[in-house]
């Protein structure tokens, strides 16, 4: 009988039935000896990690331990927890930290591989873009800010903006400045780890990147935004049902991005026919309506990747 890959997920307890990490969960824990472990609970010091295992009909805390592992996944990466509560000046220290611990294991052997890869999961941090010939790469141009007068200089020279942190998501600390008034209220604010992106219109693109192709994708027309809500012609379509040409340039751009970070998981986010974001894993795979059907369903491929990564396809 063949040994069961030893497999390491970092999720929380609580995100655990969500719809796209339940699907990761099931996966795992039927075709791997699969331990969870919760990003809030890392040991930077002595390089340990709790431990919960599936026993009976729920998970169990089965103490800690040093990670060792064949597959490290980390599916929530912590961008949400409290991190001055942990002693971190802020998130990018905490952030810096994980990064250091996920590298060092890899490196002593006490894991195989993970996915993604530390440093791809740095690429989808915001700023990456800011790096990236915008137009080789079809991406919104962003820029790295250095203050609040930087911002302005910015604001006056292209016009709106929207401004977010290097890291995070669920749109939290997301902002327009698209007027004086928008401009002046973050005078005074915390602008590292921020990047300012040209604000442009359009529907939002998510494809989805499994094993480093898209091969599924959704558009919203009239999402939601942090400063308005659903428009009342608001809709959802799968990514194919578009032209076929726009359909194999979004493919293109997103596949080629993909690869420039090194991502195996996670997804490329586009406003109209530009790319404004790359989300790595975590990221949801289902798009539902406003009446709850489901519209995408890219779990599927979520599943048979992970399969393949395990020895289980």
């Amino acid at each position: 009988m063949r040994k069961r890959v030893k497999t390491l997920l970092t999720t929380t307890l609580r995100n655990i039935d969500e719809t796209t990490t339940q699907t990761v969960v099931q996966t795992l824990l039927a075709h791997s000896d699969l331990t969870v472990t919760h990003p809030g609970e890392y040991g930077f010091t002595d390089n340990t990690i709790s431990c919960y295992r599936y026993q009976g009909d729920g998970w169990q805390p089965a103490g800690r331990c040093v990670p060792e592992c064949d597959v490290w996944i980390v599916w929530i990466d912590g961008y949400a927890l409290d991190h001055a509560a942990m002693g971190f000046a802020d998130a990018m220290a905490f952030f810096e930290a994980t990064q250091e611990m996920f590298l060092r294991n890899l490196a002593n052997g006490n894991v195989g591989s993970m996915y993604n890869h530390p440093q791809a999961e740095r690429n989808t941090l915001k700023d990456f873009l800011a790096d990236l010939d915008s137009e080789e790469f079809h991406v919104i141009p962003s820029y790295r800010l250095e203050g609040f007068a930087h911002l302005a200089d910015i604001y006056q020279t292209l016009g709106p903006l929207v401004v977010k942190p290097f890291w995070g998501g669920l749109r939290q600390g997301v902002v327009k400045v698209t007027c004086e008034e928008e401009l002046l209220a973050l005078r005074g604010a915390d602008l590292r780890h921020q990047v300012a992106q040209l604000f442009c219109h359009g529907p939002e693109k998510r494809l989805w990147v499994t094993g480093g192709e898209c091969r599924q994708g959704g558009v919203h027309y009239g999402k939601r935004t942090p400063w308005s809500d659903f428009a009342p012609d608001y809709r959802v379509l799968p990514h194919d049902q578009l032209p076929t040409a726009e359909v194999a340039a979004d493919i293109a751009r997103a596949e080629r991005l993909a690869a420039k970070v090194g991502l195996h998981f996670g997804s490329v986010d586009f406003i109209g026919d530009r790319i404004n974001e790359v989300n790595g894993a975590g990221t949801g795979h289902v798009m539902w309506n406003l009446e709850g059907a489901e519209v995408v369903d890219a779990r599927p491929l979520l599943q048979a990747q992970l399969k393949r990564l395990i020895g289980a396809a």
